[in-house]
């Protein structure tokens, strides 16, 4: 049963990439966010923000190949790790402010697990959400 973007569950995301914290798709979280300078990458993000901001470290699964989206509020910058690479988005797009969906980004992903790093953030938690796309 998927949790809806009004009533996400609360969880801290990782700030060391060999601490793996699973999110699911389809479920709706709040990310609580680390300091951006005690979080270690597996891969340099590429646009880490400045000294004061907020990061972290999520995982994921794909069990079928598709376009997964990603709706965030705030504006963090979000790479997508699979195996020390990162996947370039397929398209990017802003939200309406009023519905909370500030930042979506779509990626064609096939099967395997996933590393999601959150950097950049002005904001220590954010409202995060993947969801296939039919």
């Amino acid at each position: 049963m998927s949790i809806s973007w009004q009533t996400p569950t609360s969880v801290l995301s990782s700030h060391q990439k060999s601490n793996k914290i699973e999110i699911s798709i389809g479920k709706a979280y709040s990310l609580e966010l680390h300091n951006k300078s005690s979080v270690q990458f597996a891969v340099r993000p590429q646009e880490p923000g400045g000294r004061i901001s907020y990061a972290g470290l999520v995982s994921f699964n794909v069990r079928q190949v598709g376009t997964y989206r990603i709706i965030t509020n705030g504006r963090p910058w979000i790479d997508i790790v699979q195996k020390g690479k990162i996947i370039d988005a397929k398209a990017h797009q802003h939200g309406e402010n009023c519905q909370g969906a500030e930042k979506i980004l779509d990626y064609a992903l096939s099967p395997g697990d996933y590393d999601m790093e959150v950097a950049s953030s002005g904001k220590k938690k954010i409202k995060l959400f993947i969801i296939p796309v039919l």
